[in-house]
């Protein structure tokens, strides 16, 4: 799929993608507004907007996986991959020494080779 002979084939599983996080991320809305509903926030919209628009996200789709289904499975795939990312370096709580030595050592390291962190002379890394 890196170099797709059709680029729309591509277009559709990255479209199916997007749209399956959208579900999920309004979904993710409703559920902390049924469960913790004077939470405060920032904005507060009416709850129609978000059911209308998960409603529309899952109509496309549904519409997406129908007019290409294995592109769409491809999509699915790909966005189940966080699943164990999520579980291992988020999700674990009790994680041994050595895990967490070395997984702060790779992000430090990815962080100066990535130039995300701006660098003081005084931070030392370990």
């Amino acid at each position: 799929m890196l170099i797709p002979d059709d680029v729309y084939k591509l277009l559709t599983l990255m479209g199916f993608a997007d749209w399956l996080t959208y579900a999920m991320v309004a979904s993710g809305l409703l559920w902390w507004r049924y469960k913790k509903p004077d939470l405060p926030r920032p904005v507060k919209l009416n709850l129609a907007v978000p059911v209308i628009f998960v409603c529309m996200c899952l109509f496309m789709m549904v519409l997406s996986f129908v007019s290409a289904p294995v592109e769409c499975g491809i999509g699915a795939v790909v966005s189940a991959t966080a699943v164990p990312v999520y579980a291992v370096f988020i999700h674990w709580e009790n994680k041994p020494a050595w895990f967490l030595s070395s997984e702060g050592f790779v992000t430090s390291r990815l962080q100066l080779i990535l130039n995300v962190v701006p660098q003081d002379p005084e931070i030392k890394l370990e």
